[in-house]
């Protein structure tokens, strides 16, 4: 119950009627009434009209310009604008715009319905004089600049003087201005759309979808892009009462079924009244079915009641109006309505329009006034009458008629076309057709620029049209006179000038470019910003001030020349080339002044589908140039879709964009898709790629196929195909003759031929020859099948690299049927070592007429070969006598450039190097090299490029191409000495004491290298040197590397690691080898070391029996007790040299023994004093060793030591203790 309650108080509030006084609502000016209405200035402003969503009798008056830009990124930058919804108890909304201009309304919501600057008006009311500038739209369905959906039968809503400029993007219901009205608008007026409308279906220029309305005095400037129902006003109507009148469309239209350059489709009911009058439009229309420059379609939906019709009948009425138009499709095309159908005797009425296109082109139902209509019997046909015809080209392949199929025209009527109309059937142009309903009375050119040829038809031209006499045709009294040029349009023109009504505004559009420029009198004149190029169509618009604009005047830019065969048309440019198409001059002769590059083309201009291939219907002669970057994705693929009856192309080479093919869905061949004329003398380099028919040279041949020749790829993968090297089949009554082919062949398909010349062929193939692989089901050499009593086989020669099959591979010819004969076996040849499998099994091949006669490779390089089959070895085909497959001269594709994967390189004597060579480009005919050396006493080379250094210089080793073509490629090889590989040591390492020497030998490997010298080096001459023969000298301790380096630039070397260790000591040696010494005394012992410039010269002193003596560090022996010790000093160099002396130790106890004189021995302070002694008595002083110490007179000796001594005076002996 909660929920229930307050679901029903939101309704009760939102449809409450708030006063509109109320200041929240808006916050500026204004009380809202018709004499006062709410005053907007600014986005805020407006933004707030949403408020009076529910309110009665609102008016709103646009005050200024607005710019929406700051507005919409401070308040929603991602989804923009939300629409404002005038719906429900809104029950008058009048909205002035006053002229003034809202910029850069931005919405997107694309999953959003009824979406503009209104989304949704359910009210009566008014929006006019308003004006959007460069908006972004895009919405769901119901989407318009204006208004998005107005829906209601109780109400009426108007909108004129409303103008809208930029881009509108939705799903159904579409328009420019008003997306969708479903009830009753009162009046669409004096509208405009400039801009691009994308959708899907029900898309309009100003609405798509009305059901009683009257649209008035509107004009659209537009593109749109859509699938069905599109009008360049309005997209479909379904109407009680429907008036179109006194429009203008200048319009872009691309979609599928039912499009008109007015409105695509009409729908009428009983009672219904429908009028299309005063309507002018200029159309671009590419689509399906029912296409045409005002109404696509018209349907009847009224049904019988009982064999009686309950209701009046109807009326639908198409009058003055006129078109010029370009309109390509499938079936039902007309200028004025492409087709409808009428199931009640009620008035369709086509009268007083007249068309002047530029082309209608079709496969069937084409008509210059209507393309179809039918009815639900005899009686209930349109009547088309008083109507003219002047196109300038119809096409079709079956129904084409210059006014329409199944015309009723009053025998008091008439409809006139002109006699000249180009018609087009199959491509094959028609005599000009007898008088008829269909096709009309026939009229001269100029009688259609008089005034009285229309009068005599019924033509108001009091009040409704007007005609300049003699120089144009009829356009509206409210309409601009029509420009005119003074100069024919060439190639190259940067100017444009003509004549106009004095000071009117003329607009002149190229491509998507659009220039302005204001009449100075009745003349106009244009600089422009680039080059015309041929082929643009220049279009131009005059606006005199209170008319409308006027019909468009064109004229397409020609080529330089005249298009005779003295001088033909210059071809120099890919837009040059697509010229041709559009071209229309009777047997033009067109020349390749140029190779042409078509690959920035492509990229510029159709960037998804590549090229745009080129329809031909005159001669073209490449003389002998290259049309390079080719490739498309198309139906009909090729440089050109076709070639027409009498069409010619000759001497054309074309090369197709690496990675890229010539690619269709349909039929596809390298130089054209479907051949009904002559391709001579023209050669494809690269992939092609098809459905159905894939041909190198051309995939539907019924025409002349001669002296062409195909290498790269051929390939499809549909299921049933025909694929041949130079056609993908070739018709009843056509030739292929003098042609070869060496492209790879390959299909995928279960049902499908492929052969090296022909997949398939009801006419003459000879003298033709393949040498590339073929894959796929049932395939072989020259043809894969012969079909009826025409198709023929003979003077072909099959060098197939390999033939690889699911089904069946004959080397040279398929099968055949229907009439056709088995050639003779002698009629064809084939090369013996082919390989041949079906299913991955090698079949087993005989000679016969499928098989042809077994040539082998040097019989195939041999002229006389070709000569027994009837080939013109003198005038048309070119051999190299033993070496070469037959060929063109001038498609005799020569090396372009040889590089070696060496330019410059350095070996060393006896020594080889191998030298590659890449040939360019892969497709040459002969990519033999010959090489060569200029110096064979430095260097050789054999025929493979093995080159052989024999001695020390430099040599040029050139690679030549044998073709001919004088290319070459040198590498300069510089032969050097015989180089050290090796050099060894007989030592590694090696340790050295000091100021020694030692002797270091070297092997040097090979023997006979050109210098076996070497350069010896020490890294530390500090701790080691070494001469130039290896003899090493210690230096000082420490580490040093010596390193033998060959002097040849080798860069060998080896290393020796030296040790340099002290200088030792050899030998020590002591002053006493033996000591006696009393207890308590000391002795000294002195060491002599040798050598004395050994590094350590230091000793250390040791006692054996350090309870006997001792030693100090200086060799200084202190009795200690009785015994004997070993006093040792030894090298502290480690070299372990040492000298001991034996020390005895004895203890004298007093000197009792000693004999006593009157002589006194005393000995104080290092010295023996003698006493009492004959002035010359000798004094004896011995150690206690009995070593004489001293031998004199002197009374005071001095003791070496402390030490006991034995003195002895006057014979008499004493002992003293020198303390």
């Amino acid at each position: 119950m909660r929920k229930m309650y307050l679901k029903n108080l939101f309704a009760a509030i939102c449809c409450t009627v708030i006063p509109i006084g109320m200041s929240a609502q808006f916050s500026g000016s204004g009380s809202g009434t018709k004499d006062d209405p709410y005053r907007i200035f600014n986005a805020d402003q407006l933004n707030q009209v949403r408020n009076f969503a529910g309110k009665t009798d609102v008016y709103f008056s646009l005050e200024a310009d607005i710019d929406m830009t700051d507005w919409i990124a401070e308040n929603n930058p991602s989804q923009g604008w939300l629409p404002i919804d005038a719906s429900y108890s809104m029950k008058v909304m009048d909205f002035n715009g006053n002229g003034h201009t809202i910029k850069n309304l931005y919405i997107n919501r694309p999953n959003t319905d009824n979406v503009g600057l209104f989304g949704y008006a359910r009210t009566n009311g008014n929006i006019y004089d308003l004006n959007l500038e460069n908006v972004n739209i895009v919405g769901k369905d119901h989407v318009g600049g204006i208004l998005g959906f107005t829906n209601s039968s109780s109400y009426f809503l108007s909108l004129y003087g409303c103008t809208v400029k930029g881009e509108i993007k939705g799903n159904d219901y579409v328009g420019g201005v008003v997306g969708l009205s479903y009830g009753n608008t009162e009046s669409l007026s004096k509208n405009s759309f400039y801009g691009k409308i994308v959708g899907h279906d029900y898309i309009g220029g100003i609405i798509s979808y009305c059901p009683s309305i009257t649209i008035s005095d509107c004009t659209t400037f537009c593109q749109i892009t859509g699938n069905d129902h599109i009008g360049g006003i309005a997209g479909y109507s379904s109407s009680h009462s429907l008036t179109i009148t006194n429009c203008y469309s200048y319009n872009n239209i691309n979609g599928n079924d039912e499009i008109g350059g007015i409105i695509g489709h009409v729908e009428a009911w009983e009672n219904d009244k429908i009028e299309i009058s005063k309507c002018y439009t200029h159309s671009y229309i590419t689509g399906n079915d029912n296409l045409s420059g005002v109404l696509g379609y018209f349907y009847d939906h009224t049904y019988d009641m009982n064999g009686s019709y309950a209701n009046p009948p109807f009326g639908i009425t198409l009058q003055d109006c006129y078109t010029n138009s370009n309109i390509k499709g499938n079936s039902n095309i007309g200028s004025l309505i492409g087709s409808g159908y009428k199931n009640m005797d009620g008035d369709f009425v086509v009268e007083h329009s007249y068309a002047n296109n530029y082309a209608l082109e079709g496969k069937s139902y084409v008509g210059g006034i209507i393309g179809n209509s039918s009815g639900y019997s005899n009686s209930y046909f349109a009547t088309i009458k008083n109507n003219v015809s002047i196109n300038k080209k119809l096409s079709a392949n079956s129904n084409l008629y210059r006014i329409g199929n199944i015309v009723v025209c009053p025998a008091s009527d008439r409809n006139l076309a002109w006699t000249l109309t180009p018609m087009f059937l199959n491509d094959v142009e028609q005599p000009l057709p007898d008088d008829s309903e269909e096709n009309g009375m026939s009229i001269g050119l100029s009688s259609l620029k008089l005034q009285a040829t229309y009068a005599g038809l019924g033509w108001d031209f009091a009040d409704t049209w007007q005609i300049e006499e003699t120089e144009g045709f009829p356009y509206f009294k409210n309409q601009t006179a029509p420009a005119s040029f003074t100069q024919t349009l060439k190639t190259g023109n940067t100017s444009l000038s003509g004549q106009c009504t004095s000071g009117a505004t003329v607009i002149v559009f190229i491509g998507d470019k659009v220039y302005t420029t204001q009449a100075a009198g009745n003349i106009w004149n244009l600089m422009l910003d680039e080059p015309l190029q041929a082929g643009n169509v220049v279009n131009i618009i005059v606006q005199a001030e209170g008319k409308m604009p006027s019909y468009i005047i064109s004229q397409t830019v020609s080529l330089a020349g005249s298009g005779t065969e003295s001088d033909p048309f210059v071809i120099s440019t890919p837009e040059d080339m697509q010229a041709i198409s559009s071209d229309n001059t009777e047997n033009a002769c067109y020349k390749l002044a140029n190779d042409i590059d078509l690959t920035e083309w492509i990229e510029t201009n159709s960037s998804t589908d590549g090229w745009i291939p080129v329809t031909l219907r005159g001669t073209l002669d490449g003389d002998g140039h290259t049309i390079s970057g080719l490739w498309c994705n198309a139906e009909n693929g090729g440089l050109f879709d076709k070639l027409v009856p009498g069409a010619a192309v000759k001497n054309v080479k074309v090369s197709i964009a690496d990675g890229k093919a010539v690619k269709g869905t349909a039929i596809v061949g390298g130089i054209v898709a479907i051949n009904k004329g002559t391709v001579e003398g023209c050669m494809v380099t690269g992939t092609i790629e098809g459905g159905a028919y894939t041909g190198g040279i051309a995939g539907q041949n019924n025409g002349i196929v001669s002296k062409c020749y195909i290498s790269g790829k051929v390939t499809s993968a549909n299921v049933s195909v025909k694929a041949g090297g130079i056609v993908g089949e070739n018709q009843s009554g056509s030739s292929v003759s003098d042609c070869y082919s060496s492209a790879d062949i390959t299909t995928t398909g279960d049902d499908s031929y492929a052969a090296g010349i022909a997949g398939y062929n009801y006419g003459t193939i000879e003298r033709c020859y393949s040498e590339g692989a073929i894959s796929g089901y049932a395939i072989a050499g020259v043809c894969a099948y012969n079909n009826g009593a025409d198709a023929k086989v003979v003077s072909c020669v099959a060098v197939n690299c390999s033939l690889e099959a699911t089904k069946s591979a004959l080397r040279v010819l398929g099968g055949f049927s229907n009439g056709a004969s088995a050639p003779a076996t002698t009629d064809n040849y084939a090369y013996e070592g082919m390989p041949v499998t079906v299913n991955n099994v090698p079949q087993k091949i005989y000679d016969d007429p499928l098989n042809g006669t077994t040539k082998t490779i040097d019989e195939l390089y041999r002229k006389a070969t070709y000569e027994a089959l009837g080939w013109d070895m003198e005038n048309i085909w070119d051999i190299d006598e033993g070496s070469s497959l037959p060929y063109f001269e001038e498609f005799s594709i020569q090396v372009s450039e040889i590089s070696l994967n060496n330019t410059e390189a350095t070996i060393e004597r006896q020594s080889t190097l191998r030298l590659t060579a890449t040939v360019l480009p892969e497709n040459c005919r002969n990519n033999t090299l010959k090489w060569s050396s200029d110096n064979e006493e430095v260097a050789t080379v054999d025929e493979n490029g093995l080159v052989t250094a024999v001695s020390v210089g430099e040599a040029n080793i050139t690679a030549t191409a044998v073709d001919g073509s004088g290319v070459t490629a040198t590498c300069k090889v510089t032969v050097s000495p015989k180089l050290v590989t090796s050099v060894t040591l007989n030592k590694n390492e090696l340790t050295i004491e000091k100021s020694f020497t030692a002797q270091l030998a070297a092997t040097v490997a090979p023997d006979d290298a050109d210098d076996l010298g070497l350069i010896w080096t020490s890294d530390n001459e500090e701790v080691a040197t070494v001469d130039e023969n290896g003899l090493v000298t210690a230096v000082s301790v420490g580490e040093a590397n010596i390193t033998a380096t060959a002097v040849d630039g080798s860069g060998v070397t080896a290393t020796c690691k030296v040790t340099v260790t002290p200088k030792l000591v050899t030998s020590v040696i002591l002053d006493e080898s033996e000591l006696t010494i009393e207890k308590n005394f000391t002795e000294q012992l002195t060491a002599t070391v040798a050598p004395d410039d050994a590094d350590n010269l230091s000793l250390t002193w040791t006692s054996d029996n350090e309870e006997v003596a001792t030693v100090d560090e200086n060799g200084l022996v202190t009795a200690v007790g009785e015994g004997t010790a070993t006093i040792t000093a030894t090298a502290n160099d480690g070299s372990g040299v040492s000298a001991s002396c034996v020390v005895t130790v004895t203890f004298i106890d007093g000197i009792a023994d000693i004999e006593t004189s009157k002589v006194t021995v005393l000995a104080a302070n290092g010295r023996i004093t003698v006493s009492g002694k004959e002035q010359d008595e000798t004094v004896l002083v011995y150690d206690m060793g009995g070593r004489l110490l001293y031998q004199g007179e002197s009374d005071v000796i001095d003791a070496p030591r402390k030490a006991m001594y034995i003195v002895t005076v006057s014979g008499k002996s004493y002992k003293v203790i020198v303390p």
